[in-house]
């Protein structure tokens, strides 16, 4: 697997938002770290809305 680098997104050739497999309330916080912390099924990279 090749390593995203700041160049890739910036040139276009990666989208970061691709890599979001979870969107969670700012209320759910540590719920969300907890379960990203844990490696639970699925869990890469969470996007916290504000």
């Amino acid at each position: 697997m090749k390593a995203v680098t700041w160049h890739s997104v910036a040139n276009g050739t990666v989208d970061p938002a691709q890599l979001l497999t979870e969107h969670e309330p700012m209320a759910d916080v540590l719920k969300a770290y907890r379960e990203f912390q844990d490696r639970d099924p699925g869990w890469l990279k969470v996007a916290l809305a504000t």
